[in-house]
Parts: C-alpha cells; structure tokens; sequence
C-alpha cells in the first residue's frame, strides 16, 4: 500500500485527526486570553503547527490528499474571516493566513517525500 494511493483509512489516526481538529477549533475560536507571547510572532508558529498538525495526520490517518489539504486550506480561510468579523476579542491576519498555509504545505511535504532507506550493512 502506498501513501498516495491507500487502500483504506486507519481509525485509530482518524480519530487521532479528529482530537487536534477539535483542538484547533477550540484554539481558534475560543476568545483570545490575551496574554503575552513567549517570543515575537509565536502565534503566527502556532497557526503553522495547528494546521500543519491537523493536515498531515488525516494524510496520515489515509485520507485522500486533495480532500485533507483543500478543507484545510478552505477552514484556514474561514477561520481568519470568522476571527476578524465574528469574535470580538480576535482578530483576522493576512499573516495568520499565510502562517497556516505554510503549515498545510509543510504536512503535504511531509507525506510528499520518498520514505528513508535504512542501509543494512551486507
């Protein structure tokens, strides 16, 4: 079974998919703490691990590519719009954005590559 092409998903990583889903709508939407950040820009780091975190583990769990990165990039959208219209204490960023985006690509990426070879000495 190849990564591009399985043959069925993997429950237990589905669910897994669906626990850091679950906590990134919480860390998206939830009214913003407002406290200080640990270095400059570390939410924009944390937009990249959230997604990026979400997407590779349904690419993981199985799931078809175009499905887990094109709903990836479609709620990275929708939650900078929702942030900057809807929560009163958040706001939307064009950087937010482009941090998420870049965490999508990473997952793609990852899942991308050729598996590693382990050489066995003859």
């Amino acid at each position: 079974m190849t990564s591009r092409h399985p043959s069925r998903l993997r429950p237990a990583l589905v669910g897994l998919a669906l626990i850091a889903l679950v906590f990134q709508c919480w860390a998206l939407y939830s009214p913003s703490a407002g406290g200080s950040q640990p270095f400059p820009h570390a939410d924009k780091l944390v937009h990249l691990l959230l997604f990026g975190g979400v997407a590779w583990l349904f690419l993981l769990a199985g799931a078809r590519r175009a499905a887990a990165l094109g709903l990836s990039a479609i709620h990275a959208v929708v939650s900078e719009i929702v942030q900057w219209q809807l929560i009163p204490t958040r706001s939307g960023s064009a950087l937010d954005l482009l941090a998420d985006f870049a965490g999508i690509a990473l997952a793609w990426l990852a899942r991308s590559s050729p598996p590693r070879s382990v050489h066995q000495p003859s």
